[in-house]
């Protein structure tokens, strides 16, 4: 059956692509419900095939998941305690628990599941109460009032280390982390006026994205944040909502959607999801909740189904939409596939399915020529949930990876660096890096791995990785004159004049600096790279 419904979903998908303005104007799908119990079902979460959500048909509230991939329904905690609000990436749930709550203090905890590994593992039982986790990769994170304020901490898988993030006066709410990049509900100045903040795990600083105006009485809602894009909520007084969205690298603030209403009959937007170019959204509006979603790419807003029952808390992944639903007197949780995009191709057994980059978060990218290139030749590959994050910034660690397994440096030697002990994940990498003269350490004997890769370290080593002799040359930039990577810089752009020609040098350069030691970013040394390495940036589709 789950074959059968999973073609029946692709067969749709394809009739989207092929009429999408049918569809897109009544709703997308007949919607499928994922499991065949008539109990209440809420706050779905989805990654990959996984989708998660609790569950009351003990009589308390547990965590449940289901692969869509199998049609197999697993029970992920069902012990005695109320579970809540679970959040999933591969193959990792994690969710808010009360089993330590003593009496009637509230007391919630931080619980780790491995689906594959069925294990389960406490993440954060300290004093305190640990609400709203999120996960990305390897880094879960909540809020935590241990301290008698809400602020945000961190626990990295890899390590086994917890530490806070945000430690600011007032309350940090409902973080959500992507990437490198956490963001968050911020009450500092006036709590009833909530702001949106983000935190940079890589440049260990936050930054302000949206500030309430003190003489008007709007407050943020929760935000939703996928790479370089958080959005968020504000319900106005005069009754209409909005849906705004801010971008990291230009630090633009935009509208979205704007749901109309009216002080008598308003209308609310809230929980919020982005993923790739798909924004979703509870619209409640005349007494109806309704699944909304926005295309970035097209601008157009459909309903998540064409069944008008009562839906909310909706959850994306790729193209897969996930939602409670109301179903008679019970919520459950349907699924549905989005629309793609109206270009196709044909696959050996004569269906037309939609052809996609290979990145969700290039589609509409300055990098994305470069990157496709690179990936079309197995030089570069993405993150396992489909993105490339074209504006999170590298470690010299992971450069040193990219190098080694794209480019197999040849040569061996002992790491003599103070700062690697040789177990780490990158030590070899570093290793044939360092033995194929490609990447250098500091005068003070490290390579400090977990440092943020610079233009200038980036250039100066695809200059010695291309073999290129270094030659004193002209250049339009004013900050280079007396820099350690002057000789490197010139040889590199008198190599390759067309980098300096616009618009490409405006995504690389400010007016007439370089820059050179500002941090270079994912799709900045995806460009540099594929230049380097002279890979054609001619699409293929």
């Amino acid at each position: 059956m789950e074959k059968i419904r999973r073609l029946i979903s692709l067969i749709l998908a394809i009739l989207f692509c092929l009429f999408p303005l049918t569809l897109a104007a009544g709703g997308t799908v007949q919607p499928h419900f994922l499991s065949s119990s008539t109990s209440f079902q809420w706050f779905p979460a989805i990654s990959s095939n996984r989708v998660v959500w609790v569950d009351n048909r003990a009589g308390n509230l547990d965590i449940y998941s289901y692969d869509l991939s199998t049609g197999n329904e697993t029970p992920v905690c069902t012990n005695w305690a109320d579970q809540y609000l679970p959040k999933v990436y591969g193959n990792k749930v994690v969710w808010m628990d009360k089993r330590n709550m003593v009496e009637k203090t509230e007391k919630w905890d931080i619980y780790l599941y491995d689906l594959d590994k069925g294990r389960e593992i406490p993440i954060c039982t300290s004093v305190g109460s640990h609400k709203s986790p999120s996960i990305w990769n390897n880094t879960i994170v909540w809020q935590d009032d241990r301290d008698g304020n809400d602020n945000i901490y961190l626990y990295d898988l890899t390590t086994g280390k917890e530490r806070y993030v945000v430690n600011s006066p007032g309350p940090q709410l409902f973080p959500v982390i992507d990437g490198d990049r956490i963001a968050y509900l911020d009450g500092r100045t006036n709590f009833n006026f909530t702001d949106i903040y983000y935190y940079d795990l890589v440049l260990e600083k936050e930054f302000p994205v949206w500030i309430h105006n003190p003489n008007r009485p709007e407050a943020a809602g929760p935000p939703a944040i996928f790479g370089d894009k958080i959005i968020w909520d504000i319900n106005h007084e005069n009754g209409s909502s909005t849906i705004y969205m801010y971008t990291i690298p230009t630090g633009e603030t935009s509208s979205l959607v704007t749901e109309s209403g009216t002080p008598q009959n308003r209308s609310s937007i809230y929980r919020l999801a982005i993923f790739g170019n798909w924004a979703a959204y509870t619209l409640y509006q005349g007494g109806v909740r309704r699944v909304k979603v926005y295309d970035l790419y097209t601008g157009r807003t459909f309903f998540a189904s064409n069944v008008i029952t009562g839906e909310d808390a909706p959850a994306v992944w790729g193209n897969e939409l996930v939602w409670q639903d109301k179903s008679a007197t019970f919520e459950r949780i349907a699924s549905a596939m989005l629309a793609t995009e109206t270009v196709t191709t044909t696959t050996a057994t004569g269906l037309q399915l939609p052809k996609r980059p290979p990145f969700f978060d290039i589609e509409d990218h300055w990098s994305r020529p470069w990157v496709v290139a690179l990936f079309q030749k197995n030089i570069v590959r993405g993150l396992d949930d489909g993105t490339f994050r074209p504006d999170s910034l590298l470690t010299r660690a992971q450069f040193a990876q990219l190098l080694a397994s794209s480019l197999v440096p040849v040569g061996d030697s002992a790491l003599t660096y103070s700062d690697i002990s040789g177990d780490e994940w990158f030590a070899q990498a570093v290793k044939r890096c360092t033995a194929a003269g490609w990447l250098e350490g500091f005068q003070d004997g490290t390579f400090r791995p977990q440092e943020t890769l610079s233009k200038s370290q980036a250039i100066s080593a695809l200059v010695r990785v291309v073999g290129l002799e270094t030659k004193p040359g002209l250049l339009p930039f004013t900050d280079l004159a007396g820099h350690w990577a002057q000789a490197y810089l010139e040889t590199f752009f008198n190599q390759f004049p067309a980098l300096l020609e616009k618009p490409t040098i405006n995504y690389l350069s400010r007016g007439s600096t370089f820059l050179p030691d500002k941090f270079v970013s994912r799709g900045q040394t995806a460009l540099f790279l594929a230049v380097a390495l002279r890979v054609s940036s001619t699409l293929s589709f």
